[in-house]
């Protein structure tokens, strides 16, 4: 070889090796537990410790092979019904917004389940992330639940995307970081909105943060976003994406028997939304499920059925459930998370997901359920799953806390049963100035289009 070939080789590899390193440079990689990102791509994977129960207490093993469904007990003697109540406005700013008789009576443990139609159960509804003002009034109220279970929501960010047509981003994966650390993952919503947390489980992150927006095998940085005290992030991603049409929504309900008050209420409630979201929305194409769960010791832990388009499936399911077991007051709602936010098959591609948590009473308290609640709720938030408590009668305000905090978290909303009704045992009022009471299986519906219209 001659020397000008040799320095023409020479130069050749140079090159190669100039160009590597500065595709190296402008390459980086971004890590959450394991997760790299790099070249514009995602590959995500689920936290091995959500995969099965860690928690499983020694003293109260639970039998998998048991019955699914326990015995239905005896109905209680019928309460005495009370005067109809007046339509509209109740005391206590609180407004109706719903219309017919309701017995102020009877009730509790005595109340008699006449079932069949829907429209009977009350409920409100307090929407943290849309009153954010109300919230930082309402939340000195939970500060000691807020310190116990390293759950906070303060430090939030708000980042509303749109495509290069002026249309909403929708479904699109947002990861807040730190150097390269993703301290959130979170998709947007039909609204291209989504929300981010710098310090939901621990001490305050250091160092400047930005956004990571991924579509369409391509990464936009927003940085240094600003907190929701101080605005929205508002930006336009250089593509064009079509809306998906796919909408699943799950339904998780307490079985045990402290829900027997209301149980078979709440699923003629349910099973009237499916029909009607349905009919409501006819360009979405629904897929429904659900999961029961109880608690350690009980003849079962969780049973379900997975998403489905077909509405008498589930319908089949729910309507062959009934509430037993309990015991103590906390139940595996872990279980619950565990079962319908990991191992149910989401829809990769989504205009909504919707997980309603029907409960009426919070989580074990153990380090390591509450650390599996934290890893849960995050992991909701990273496959865009909207999670919508509905608390019924027996909650205390730890149980409004958690849900409150996994409903901002996670994009959702928190709803609870009320007394107007006349059904079941007591229900607290919420930490809130107001709310409007409607009907629950109304009020579920219209959650349902809010976040897929």
């Amino acid at each position: 070889m001659t020397s000008f070939s040799r320095l023409l080789t020479a130069m050749f590899l140079l090159s190669l090796l100039v160009f590597t390193a500065c595709e190296r440079e402008e390459d980086p990689v971004f890590s959450y537990n394991g997760v790299e990102v790099a070249n514009s791509s995602i590959n995500e994977t689920t936290d091995a410790s959500l995969l099965s129960d860690p928690c499983i207490p020694e003293t109260q093993p639970y039998d998998p092979s048991g019955p699914v469904v326990g015995p239905v007990g005896p109905t209680g003697p019928s309460g005495a019904s009370g005067p109809s109540g007046p339509s509209g406005p109740t005391s206590g700013g609180y407004e109706s917004d719903y219309s017919g008789v309701l017995s102020t009576g009877g009730g509790g443990t005595g109340t008699v389940y006449s079932g069949g139609e829907p429209g009977t159960l009350t409920a409100g509804e307090v929407h943290d992330l849309e009153n954010w003002n109300a919230w930082q009034v309402d939340k000195a109220d939970f500060t000691d639940f807020a310190h116990d279970w390293e759950m906070n929501a303060d430090d939030r960010i708000e980042v509303n995307l749109v495509d290069e047509t002026g249309a909403a981003l929708v479904d699109a994966r947002v990861w807040l970081i730190d150097g390269s650390k993703a301290v959130w993952r979170s998709r947007t919503d039909n609204k291209g909105t989504a929300h981010l947390y710098a310090n939901a489980y621990g001490p305050d992150v250091d160092g400047d943060l930005d956004l990571l927006v991924f579509t369409n095998d391509l990464t936009v940085t927003i940085p240094n976003p600003m907190f929701v005290s101080e605005g929205v992030n508002e930006s336009s991603v250089p593509v064009t994406v079509a809306k998906p049409n796919a909408a699943d929504v799950m339904i998780a309900f307490d079985a045990t028997g402290s829900m027997g008050d209301e149980l078979e209420y709440i699923k003629d409630e349910v099973n009237d939304i499916f029909s009607r979201v349905s009919s409501e929305n006819p360009d979405v194409n629904f897929r429904f499920g659900s999961v029961f769960y109880r608690d350690y010791g009980d003849q079962y832990l969780s049973v379900s059925t997975p998403l489905d388009p077909s509405i008498a499936t589930v319908e089949s399911f729910i309507d062959s459930q009934a509430a037993s077991g309990g015991g103590d007051f906390p139940e595996a709602v872990h279980i619950a998370l565990q079962e319908g936010i990991v191992e149910e098959s989401w829809s990769e591609s989504a205009r909504a997901r919707i997980m309603f948590l029907i409960l009426d009473a919070p989580p074990h308290g153990s380090d390591c359920i509450q650390e599996q609640m934290r890893l849960l709720i995050a992991e909701g938030a990273r496959k865009g799953i909207r999670v919508i408590p509905v608390t019924s009668s027996g909650i205390n305000k730890e149980t409004e806390y958690l849900m409150r905090f996994s409903a901002m978290a996670t994009g959702g909303t928190y709803t609870f049963l009320t007394d107007h009704s006349g059904i079941g045992n007591d229900h607290i009022d919420p930490t809130t100035a107001g709310y409007v009471v409607e009907f629950l299986n109304d009020q579920m519906v219209r959650l349902v289009n809010r976040y897929v219209e």
